[in-house]
C-alpha cells in the first residue's frame, strides 16, 4: 500500500464526521448559554411545532430511547420548562410548554437558524436545496431511519423554476456575446421575475441571482481569470468605465478589469430600485449607478 495515498480522507464518511461535529458542538455551546442540551432542545422543539406531544410520541420521533426521553422531559419539568397534562400512565401523558418554555424555545430557535447560516449560508438557496436533496437520497436507504417531517420540494414547482432559471442563464450568455446596452439586459432580466443579483470579479468570479423562483449561481464565466483590484477606490474611475461599457459596448471582461482598477471588486443589482451598486472589498465606500429605462432601437 503506498503510504502517500491518503486513504482516509478520501472518503465521504470521514468528512461527514468532520462537520457534523463541527456543527453540533457549535451549536451545543450556543445551547450551553442558555443552560439547554442538545436533547433538551429537540424535545422542546418537537413539541413545540406540535410533532410530539408525549414520552412514546418523543422517543420514535427524535429515535431516542423512551428511558431516556423520560428522564429528559422530568429535567425539563423541573426547570418549568414544560408541565404534564392527562394520560394513562407516566410515559403517555400530554406534554405542553410553560409560558417561559414556549419563550425559551423561540429564542433557541433563532439560534438554530444562525447557526445554520454560520454554516451553510454561504450557499445559494439553490445549492442548499441540493445538499439537502442529496443527504435525503441517502438516508433513503437506511431502513431504520424515519425520515417524517423531511422537508421535500414540490417537483412540478421545481421544474418550473429550472425553466426560469435556464432563461436567465440564456439571457446572460446572449447578452455578453451580442453585447447588449446594459439597459436591455436589466430589462428582460427583470421582466423574467428576476429581482436582485450580485457579482464578486476581483480576486474570484461568483454571480448569484435571486427571484420568486428562489436562488441559483451562475456558472464560472468563460475566459475569466483572477483580476486583482486597486486599493484605491476611485467613484469617477468606475462611473467612466460604465459610461465606456454603454457606449462602446465593450466586451464583459474588459468592464470587469476597468472596474476592478478602479478599486471595485464586486457590484450588487437591485431590479426594482433599477440601481447598480460597486463597492471595495469591504464594503467600506460604494458608488451607486442608476440603470435608465430601455428604449427599444
Amino acid at each position: 500500500m503506498r503510504s502517500n495515498s491518503k486513504i482516509l480522507k478520501q472518503h465521504i464518511g470521514y468528512w461527514l464526521n468532520r462537520l457534523r461535529n463541527v456543527v453540533h458542538y457549535t451549536f451545543e455551546s450556543c445551547l450551553a448559554q442558555y443552560g439547554v442540551s442538545v436533547a433538551e432542545w429537540s424535545i422542546l422543539v418537537s413539541i413545540y411545532d406540535g410533532s410530539a406531544n408525549s414520552v412514546n410520541d418523543i422517543a420514535a420521533y427524535i429515535e431516542i430511547d423512551k428511558a431516556s426521553i423520560s428522564r429528559v422531559t422530568e429535567r425539563l419539568a423541573m426547570k418549568g420548562m414544560l408541565y404534564y397534562a392527562s394520560g394513562q400512565d407516566r410515559r403517555s401523558k400530554i406534554l405542553g410548554l410553560t409560558k417561559e418554555g414556549r419563550k425559551l424555545t423561540q429564542t433557541l430557535l433563532e439560534e438554530a437558524e444562525e447557526n445554520d447560516h454560520h454554516f451553510f449560508g454561504h450557499l445559494s438557496q439553490l445549492e442548499q436545496e441540493h445538499m439537502r436533496s442529496i443527504i435525503h437520497s441517502v438516508l433513503q436507504q437506511v431502513p431504520t431511519i424515519n425520515l417524517d417531517g423531511w422537508i421535500i420540494l414540490n417537483p412540478e414547482s421545481n421544474k418550473n423554476n429550472e425553466v426560469i432559471m435556464k432563461a436567465i442563464v440564456d439571457i446572460r450568455n446572449e447578452s455578453k456575446k451580442d453585447r447588449w446596452p446594459y439597459p436591455k439586459t436589466f430589462q428582460v432580466l427583470k421582466d423574467n421575475g428576476l429581482q436582485n443579483y450580485e457579482v464578486h470579479f476581483a480576486d474570484y468570479y461568483r454571480a448569484e441571482f435571486n427571484g420568486d423562483f428562489g436562488s441559483f449561481t451562475e456558472e464560472p464565466l468563460e475566459g475569466y481569470s483572477p483580476i486583482k483590484a486597486n486599493e484605491h477606490f476611485n467613484a469617477e474611475g468606475i462611473k467612466n468605465a460604465v459610461i465606456k461599457h454603454a457606449i462602446e459596448r465593450t466586451p464583459y471582461l474588459d468592464f470587469l478589469q476597468n472596474a476592478a482598477a478602479n478599486g471595485a471588486t464586486h457590484y450588487k443589482v437591485d431590479m426594482d430600485k433599477r440601481t447598480v451598486t460597486y463597492f471595495n472589498a469591504d464594503e467600506s465606500v460604494s458608488h451607486i449607478e442608476y440603470v435608465p429605462n430601455y428604449e427599444q432601437d
